[in-house]
């Protein structure tokens, strides 16, 4: 899933991409986001120059980000936590089961079977 590009000066919270997209597209964006801070590092600092209420400003922004990082966080820990949940009941039941039909799983990008009942 593509998100639409936006400009250098949009915040991807502000914009509603964080949202959407997956955590490696949030990887890739933090990483690059670090990565241009780093290498513009004195351009910024001159044209930057820090006041009470630039700094608030930053430090508010930090507070959000680290607040959007942790609930993302928090959320993958969840999902991650149902996964293990959902996949321990699934082979309880499994193996519980008196049933001696094979088992198939889903088999993704194969081809189906002719009579279109199979995976």
């Amino acid at each position: 899933m593509e998100s639409i590009p936006t400009t250098t000066n949009t915040s991807p919270f502000e914009s509603g991409d964080w949202g959407r997209w997956t955590n490696l597209e949030r990887c890739n964006w933090l990483r690059a986001f670090y990565e241009g801070l780093n290498s513009q590092e004195e351009y910024i600092a001159k044209g930057f120059k820090l006041d009470k209420k630039k700094m608030k400003r930053l430090a508010d922004a930090i507070k959000v980000f680290e607040a959007k990082v942790k609930d993302e966080l928090a959320m993958l820990q969840k999902a991650v936590a149902y996964d293990e949940a959902m996949v321990e009941l699934c082979m309880e039941s499994l193996l519980k089961s008196g049933s001696k039909i094979p088992i198939s799983f889903p088999a993704f990008g194969t081809a189906k079977r002719v009579d279109h009942k199979g995976n």
